[in-house]
């Protein structure tokens, strides 16, 4: 049995929310300024600098996501929507439907069917599911940090349209919802654009505000992400239950505190999927204090440990492929005993 979470005092929830609030406060300014300096230099500087605060904006949205950055309360939980919503009303990220089907990822990973995020499917498994080939081919091509988020949300919410996704389909309130998402969406940008215009400035806006950082942040967070679910198990796990199924299909990447500050610790990948209610600020904590559960929870039940030092490591050693070859436990420990630390034998 894993130890629990140690609950956050209402002092540390505080803390947090403080920083929250300044990082969309910082967000807010750098794309104004980017989207109205007249100096080109100043712009493309507030430009880059939105880009890198938008990273802690998706990973704001990430914990709205799991209600886990205002603490649990109904009036936390409004509050997690809410924000939400506002985040993806900019980003053009329908905040209910994503959060339905990372969710969704959350409890299918290792079952495949229904794991919206499943980044390395075996061919069979690609072939089996609506745009699985484009989506693998484009997760592994060079334009992927740009075009495989956004293409892959846009092809799950025109499936969902369509009334293709069951497990999301039978979810009530979930269009009502999304359609709230689409008014607040047109609210957000309505009021953006009215306010440039009236300052001649709608084209640096949407160049230098929204476009530039939009895919500095989205790449950049899709080269950290990316690694986390890549060359895991790519066939079936439903003889195991929720917890050990999480050791086969999420990898936890140490790598440098700077990283880790940058992407605020969801590095630690396997600790926030086997307790996601943690928010980021404290994961790192959370996931040295658990480390050695996990590694007596993996030797007792025969479980591999997916912990990596370093992001280089990883990338310079996966090779490129656009299927994963793991169809089976003996093909998915030889794939992993290629990267030299990865703890397969606890």
């Amino acid at each position: 049995m894993l130890p629990k979470p140690v609950l956050p005092t209402p002092r540390q929830i505080a803390a947090e929310v403080i920083l929250d609030l300044a990082l969309l406060a910082a967000f807010g300014v750098s794309f104004w300024t980017a989207s109205t300096a007249q100096t080109w230099l100043l712009a493309l500087s507030a430009s880059v600098l939105t880009g890198f605060l938008s990273i802690q904006i998706i990973l704001i949205f990430h914990d709205c996501m799991h209600e886990s950055l205002f603490g649990p309360s109904p009036i936390a939980r409004a509050a997690h929507r809410s924000l939400g919503r506002l985040i993806g009303g900019f980003a053009f990220f329908p905040f209910h439907f994503i959060r339905a089907s990372h969710l969704s990822h959350h409890r299918r990973a290792g079952l495949i069917e229904g794991d919206f995020e499943h980044l390395d499917p075996s061919l069979e498994t690609a072939q089996s599911q609506w745009q699985g080939v484009r989506l693998a081919r484009l997760n592994h091509s060079r334009l992927a940090p740009w075009l495989y988020p956004p293409y892959l949300q846009a092809a799950h919410f025109a499936r969902w349209i369509q009334g293709g996704l069951p497990e999301l389909s039978a979810k009530p309130g979930l269009k009502r919802a999304v359609a709230w998402d689409l008014l607040a969406m047109a609210g957000v940008w309505t009021l953006i654009l009215l306010a440039l215009s009236a300052r001649g400035n709608v084209l640096q806006g949407i160049a230098l505000g929204y476009l530039l950082p939009l895919s500095i942040g989205m790449s950049a967070t899709f080269l950290a992400s990316n690694p986390l679910h890549g060359l895991t198990a790519a066939y079936r796990l439903p003889d195991l239950g929720y917890v050990d199924r999480q050791f086969f299909v999420a990898r936890t990447i140490e790598s440098s505190r700077w990283i880790q500050l940058v992407f605020c610790n969801l590095n630690f990948h396997l600790e926030h999927h086997l307790h996601p209610g943690v928010s980021r600020w404290r994961l790192r904590t959370h996931a040295l204090r658990l480390r050695p559960a996990l590694r007596a929870h993996a030797k007792e039940r025969n479980l591999p440990l997916l912990v990596h030092r370093s992001y280089r490591d990883w990338y310079r050693q996966r090779g490129e492929r656009a299927y994963n070859p793991s169809v089976d436990r003996e093909t998915f420990e030889r794939a992993q005993s290629r990267f030299s630390n990865s703890d397969l034998s606890p």
